[in-house]
């Protein structure tokens, strides 16, 4: 019964579970091993390598006897491709299996963790793309409090980079007529609450109390109760553009006025 048992909670695991001999010949693997590889039955001592690249077997091979051979234990992530022509990436970890003091093979897992990896991935490339952009992005909590802010969005405020943010609210970045919103939701613009997100130009007021006109960007990011996790806001700032349109303006209307009053008579 106890072995029965053993049995069925390794086959249960969520981790491919094996063990080998002393010379780094598979001798048991259980279920979830067995389906994660596209394996069948028998366990042939060496399948594993069969999803490594040709050219790296041999030596795979080789390393894997010497440091199961040493007792050594073993925490690689390794890029394999499967009998179905997929590409998958497994973690694999192993402990020596000792007997009166002497090494007589291994005992690991396996887990599949491309999904997890291609998340970092792209994790990574968010933050290299958030720290490179001179636009300033910004996140505040369900509460309306600033919990994140870019190295740009930094610079403006006259942070250092790895200085603690300060304990503003969102409201605090809003002109003066829109501060007196009774709550954080009341603040946001109604579309972002409704459709997740909004786009639009408006101004906010910097760390020196200035108003900056900027183009805005507002995304509302739910949990899987539909309630209100983070809201990230994008902000560019327009200042200059503004001001070469009220100078475009400025300078047509001036043209338009001394074509009118001039007494002579043009044609375009």
């Amino acid at each position: 019964e106890r072995d029965a048992m053993l049995a069925a909670t390794s086959d249960a695991s969520p981790l491919g579970l094996f063990r080998c001999d002393a010379h780094g010949a598979l001798t048991y693997a259980n279920d979830t091993y067995l389906a994660m590889h596209g394996f069948g039955v028998p366990l042939q001592p060496w399948a594993w390598l069969e999803v490594l690249p040709p050219e790296v077997r041999e030596r795979a091979r080789d390393q894997w006897r010497a440091r199961v051979a040493m007792g050594a234990a073993i925490n690689v992530v390794r890029k394999v491709r499967l009998p179905d022509g997929r590409e998958r990436r497994f973690a694999v970890r192993t402990a020596p299996l000792r007997l009166r003091g002497r090494v007589v093979g291994a005992v690991g897992t396996v887990d599949d963790v491309t999904e997890r990896v291609a998340q970092q991935e792209a994790q990574l490339t968010l933050t290299a793309i958030f720290e490179q952009t001179p636009d300033y992005i910004c996140q505040f909590d369900a509460e309306g409090r600033l919990i994140y802010l870019n190295p740009a969005g930094r610079r403006r405020m006259g942070l250092a980079l790895d200085a603690p943010l300060p304990e503003r609210h969102y409201c605090s970045f809003l002109p003066a007529a829109q501060r007196e919103a009774p709550d954080f939701f009341s603040a946001l613009p109604e579309e972002a609450l409704i459709q997740g997100h909004w786009q639009g130009l408006t101004s906010v007021v910097d760390v020196q109390g200035q108003t900056v006109p900027v183009a805005s960007t507002v995304l509302v990011h739910r949990d899987a109760r539909r309630q209100v996790r983070t809201v990230s806001v994008l902000l560019r700032d327009i200042s200059e553009q503004v001001q070469a349109q009220q100078e475009r303006e400025r300078s047509e209307a001036m043209l338009k006025g001394v074509a009118e009053q001039a007494p002579i008579m043009i044609a375009v």
